[in-house]
């Protein structure tokens, strides 16, 4: 396994031991999971944003992108990708919190 595949797996092991994302973290395992940036349209993109009721500046920062990338999300012009849509992922199912958090662990 990867060193960067071991890491994942020991943050994933340790989100679940301390209660954080319980039973919704998953250790990988080698087969990755296919993400296409075209799920995420300006809508779904708006609505994320908007059900996490976060500003686009801090939205931005918890995806550590700039907020002008976000409006472009948001407006059409561009479309998340890589890393992005991962996050992107995690906000949408609630799990923000994780994200602000990491730094402060």
């Amino acid at each position: 396994m990867s060193e960067i595949l071991e890491m994942a797996s020991e943050m994933a092991r340790e989100l679940d031991r301390i209660g954080v994302a319980k039973g919704q973290s998953r250790v990988f395992s080698g087969n990755r999971e296919k993400i296409a940036a075209d799920e995420f349209n300006s809508e779904r993109v708006v609505a994320i944003r908007e059900a996490a009721q976060l500003s686009r500046t801090v939205f931005a920062a918890a995806l550590n992108v700039h907020p002008t990338t976000v409006a472009a999300w948001e407006n059409g012009d561009n479309k998340p990708n890589g890393a992005a849509v991962r996050l992107l992922k995690i906000v949408e199912r609630g799990q923000i919190v994780v994200l602000f958090d990491a730094e402060n662990t």
